[in-house]
């Protein structure tokens, strides 16, 4: 296992739980991926970019399910109404933790958050700064 997966691993279970295994849009492996990515780069000082191997490979480490739809017929005209969805894998992973996340990384409070929301997204940018300072070490 690498250091980079270790990490990956590591980051998942401090700030990523479980959800039910619905597959959806937001739940694909590439949207999930790609939002680790936004707050890899923002985040922390090295420049992390994290494969869909990696991230699959610590996500089942951390005894998530990963799910996909192969083999299910696909039709273009439902695709486009949103009612299939492509043939890709999906992670049990609750989505709007991970836009929380994001928006602690890249937004600031806005006049129309609850006070709960702003003091959840203060505390998560507290956390992923504490989170980088206890951890860089394992990519050395």
């Amino acid at each position: 296992m690498t250091n980079k997966i270790r990490f990956l691993e590591e980051f998942i279970n401090c700030f990523l739980e479980t959800g039910t295994k619905r597959r959806n849009f937001q739940n694909t492996i590439g949207n999930i991926t790609s939002q680790i990515n936004k707050i890899s780069r923002k985040q922390f000082d090295k420049k992390l970019i994290f494969s869909e191997e990696e991230v699959i490979k610590a996500f089942s480490i951390n005894g998530y399910e990963i799910m996909n739809n192969f083999g299910c017929e696909f039709d273009w005209d439902k695709f486009r109404n949103g009612t299939i969805l492509p043939e890709t894998n999906f992670i049990n992973v609750k989505t709007p933790k991970l836009k929380r996340l994001i928006s602690a990384t890249y937004k600031s409070a806005k006049s129309n958050w609850n006070p709960e929301t702003i003091v959840e997204v203060y505390e998560l940018k507290i956390a992923v700064k504490e989170f980088w300072n206890l951890n860089k070490t394992m990519l050395n």
